[in-house]
C-alpha cells in the first residue's frame, strides 16, 4: 500500500527536474559572467555585488532544499541510496549547517568551506552521473543491475529519468554547481562586514 507521502513522489520529481535544469543554466551563466569579469580585470559588477549580498541565503535555500529532497527520496519514497549517493550527501549535509551559521553570523568567509565541499561533491556527482549515462547508453557493458557495494544497490541504476537526462546525481550536481558559482561570487564581491 502506498502512503500519501509516497504518492507525492511524481509531483516532487515534476518540480525538482525543471528546477535542476534551471540551476544548471543559472550556474553556467554565472560562471560565464564571472569568467568575463576576471579576464577583463573588471571589478565586481553591480549585479554580482547584489548577488554577493544575498549569496549565502541563496546557497542556504538551495542546499536545504537538496538535503530535504534527498531525505524525501530515501525515507519517504523509499528509494535506497547507493554508495555514491551517500558520498554526495556527506558533502551536501554539512553545508546546511555551515550556511545556516554563516547567515546567522553574517560571515561571508564561510563561503570558502562551502566552495571546498561543493567542489568535491560535484566531482562525486559527475562520476555518479557518468556511471548512469554509460548504463543508459550501453546497458550490456555497464549493467545497471550490478550493485556497486554490499548493499545490493547499483550506482548505475536510475530511479527516474526526466527529460531523458535528469537523474538524482544530476539534481545533486546542479546544487553543487550553483553553490560553487555563488561561493565564488560571494568571496569576490560580498561587502566586508
Amino acid at each position: 500500500m502506498i502512503s500519501i507521502m509516497e504518492a507525492w513522489t511524481p509531483y516532487l520529481v515534476d518540480i525538482l527536474a525543471p528546477v535542476a535544469v534551471g540551476g544548471w543554466v543559472v550556474s553556467f551563466l554565472l560562471f560565464a559572467v564571472l569568467l568575463k569579469e576576471l579576464v577583463m580585470h573588471e571589478r565586481c559588477s553591480l549585479l554580482f555585488s547584489r548577488i554577493g549580498n544575498i549569496g549565502l541565503a541563496l546557497m542556504f535555500v538551495a542546499t536545504l532544499g537538496a538535503a530535504l529532497g534527498s531525505l524525501f527520496f530515501s525515507e519517504i519514497a523509499l528509494w535506497p541510496p547507493c554508495k555514491l549517493c551517500w558520498f554526495q550527501r556527506a558533502f551536501l549535509y554539512p553545508q546546511v549547517f555551515i550556511l545556516g551559521l554563516a547567515l546567522w553570523e553574517k560571515d561571508a568567509k564561510a563561503s570558502r568551506y562551502v566552495l571546498i565541499l561543493s567542489l568535491v561533491g560535484a566531482v562525486i556527482a559527475m562520476i555518479h552521473y557518468t556511471e548512469q549515462i554509460q548504463a543508459i547508453l550501453n546497458p550490456v557493458v555497464f549493467d545497471p543491475m550490478i550493485p556497486c557495494d554490499m548493499t545490493g544497490v547499483s550506482c548505475r541504476a536510475t530511479e527516474f529519468l526526466y527529460y531523458g537526462f535528469v537523474t538524482i546525481p544530476f539534481l545533486s550536481l546542479s546544487v553543487f554547481l550553483l553553490n560553487i558559482a555563488l561561493s565564488l561570487i560571494v568571496l569576490r564581491c560580498a561587502k566586508k562586514s
